[in-house]
């Protein structure tokens, strides 16, 4: 890759980084509404689906939360590999 691609590429990336913190920040909230959606749903006599709105909830909070993480991991992958 030349340093020119190589500096567009970066340059693409640091523009996404608020788009990113956006989504990691907006995550938090959303998850509390969807575990206190689902906790509703239990009082109310629907605990399998209460259940899997909870569970459900707490893997896209976390997959939120590693994805930046995991996406760096695969550029360095890729990076090592040119």
């Amino acid at each position: 890759m030349s340093e020119t691609a190589r500096l567009i590429g970066e340059q693409i990336i640091a523009f996404f980084d608020p788009v990113k913190e956006i989504m990691r920040a907006v995550s938090d909230p959303v998850c509390y509404i969807a575990m206190g959606t689902g906790i509703l749903l239990m009082v109310c006599g629907n605990p399998k689906r209460g259940l899997r709105m909870i569970k459900w909830s707490g893997v896209g909070y976390l997959a939120f939360q590693f994805l930046p993480m995991f996406m760096e991991f695969l550029r360095n992958i890729a990076n090592t590999s040119n």
